[in-house]
């Protein structure tokens, strides 16, 4: 069984609930700071301490990805803005 779920009464429930996300796209001449902060505003003040900023780097089309570590809830939030 893997270590992040645990079956209860044939149910499964996730005992990890945190995601890492992804952000692409990011325009050069953002630095890290400038991003976190912009997705801690987008997520609002009860999630924002649940945002860290694992990685930013450059992408192949001279553009930036960050990977953020943040709880689900959080990731949810920034996953519907994009839709």
């Amino acid at each position: 069984m893997n270590n992040r779920h645990k079956t209860v009464d044939n149910k499964v429930s996730l005992i990890n609930k945190e995601t890492t996300i992804h952000v692409l796209d990011i325009d050069a001449a953002l630095t890290k700071d400038e991003v976190e902060s912009a997705i801690k505003i987008s997520v609002g003040n009860r999630e924002a301490q649940s945002i860290r900023m694992k990685s930013m780097r450059p992408s192949r089309d001279g553009n930036q990805i960050a990977t953020v570590q943040t709880s689900r809830v959080a990731g949810n939030v920034l996953l519907n803005e994009t839709k």
